[in-house]
């Protein structure tokens, strides 16, 4: 604790410096959306490049990494971090991010080079990401349920997109229905 002091030098009462609680989320955010916005762009160059060059699966690319990879990436990053009770653990948002982002990666690539087994490989781990943002969820203790029974539904929704692209593109798990 510092002491605080007015313009004329005089001490006053203690001063407590503010609490650092917050910059975990804060920086935590900035790597989701960065990342997002990434996504987003990128979905935004092939939209562009697609509309003066068409190639096969081009608009499907676009919206893919625009839905997919950007802006689900914004609802589970700072849906997540809205829920947190506490400061977020690094290493779950570590791995969150990684896997998200692997797997808005590797599907499209399976997709467009027709590799069955890289769309797995990418689904699998959008699966995994959506395991770990439910489990981050769970820290939200004392914390109103509707927020959190919604981040649960949009959670299942994502898992059941990637279950029905990855059939689409008949590859496991989605090619097994």
């Amino acid at each position: 604790m510092a002491l605080a002091s007015d313009a004329r030098g005089s001490r006053g009462p203690p001063v407590s410096s503010p609490p650092a609680v917050g910059i975990g989320i804060r920086r935590s955010l900035a790597w989701f959306l960065a990342c997002a916005g990434t996504l987003i762009t990128a979905g935004g160059i092939v939209a562009a490049v697609n509309s003066a060059v068409p190639f096969e699966r081009g608009s499907w690319l676009a919206a893919y990494l625009v839905l997919v990879g950007g802006v689900s990436q914004v609802i589970l990053g700072a849906g997540g971090l809205a829920l947190h009770a506490c400061e977020p653990r690094e290493r779950l948002i570590a791995r969150q991010l990684a896997l998200w982002n692997l797997g808005s990666l590797a599907v499209p690539l399976g997709v467009l080079t027709d590799a069955a087994a890289v769309v797995s490989a990418g689904s699998a781990a959008l699966l995994a990401a959506l395991a770990l943002f439910a489990a981050g969820a769970r820290t939200t203790k004392g914390r109103e349920t509707a927020p959190l029974v919604g981040y649960y539904a949009a959670i299942l929704a994502l898992g059941a997109s990637v279950v029905v692209g990855s059939a689409l593109a008949d590859a496991p798990p989605g090619g097994w229905i």
